[in-house]
C-alpha cells in the first residue's frame, strides 16, 4: 500500500516537472523605432516607400508613403521574444529605379532599438547615432 501510494505520488510529482518544462517564457517586448530619410542624389527627386512584413506571427502593412527630398519617414513598433518580426520595404524613384531592402530583422537587428536609415540611389545606410558613422547596405 505504501509503495502504490509512493509510485502514484512519483507520478504527479515527474508530470508536474514534466508540465514546468514545457511552458513558454514569459513574454518580453521591446519597441523598435525605424526612420528613413530621403538622400536620392537627385535632391528634387521624391522616394515612394511601401513596407509590410510580419509582426508577432500576423501580416502587417503600412501602405506606400511618399518621401520628400531630405524628408523622413517613420514608424514604430513592438516586438516580443518568442516570435520574430521582419519588415520589408520597396522603394520607388524617378526615372524608373526600383528595389527592395528588408528594413528590419529582428534576426539581424535584435529585439529593441532604434535605426536611423539614410535611403540613398546605391543603398540603405544604417546611421550610428552615438559615432556618425554609417553601415552601408547593398539592395536585396
Amino acid at each position: 500500500m505504501v509503495i502504490a501510494g509512493l509510485s502514484v505520488l512519483m507520478d504527479r510529482t515527474c508530470g508536474a516537472q514534466l508540465h514546468e518544462s514545457e511552458r513558454q517564457p514569459p513574454t518580453v517586448r521591446g519597441t523598435v523605432h525605424i526612420k528613413m530619410q530621403n538622400a536620392l542624389a537627385d535632391k528634387s527627386a521624391t522616394l515612394t516607400v511601401h513596407c509590410s512584413g510580419r509582426l508577432r506571427d500576423e501580416p502587417a502593412d503600412l501602405g506606400l508613403h511618399d518621401i520628400a527630398p531630405t524628408s523622413t519617414y517613420e514608424f514604430t513598433f513592438e516586438t516580443d521574444n518568442i516570435s520574430r518580426t521582419l519588415y520589408y520595404c520597396s522603394f520607388q524613384w524617378p526615372p524608373k529605379n526600383s528595389r527592395n531592402f528588408d528594413i528590419f530583422s529582428q534576426d539581424r537587428d535584435g529585439r529593441k532599438g532604434d535605426f536611423y536609415w539614410t535611403v540613398s540611389d546605391t543603398g540603405p545606410c544604417l546611421l550610428d547615432v552615438g559615432t556618425g558613422n554609417e553601415d552601408c547596405k547593398n539592395w536585396s
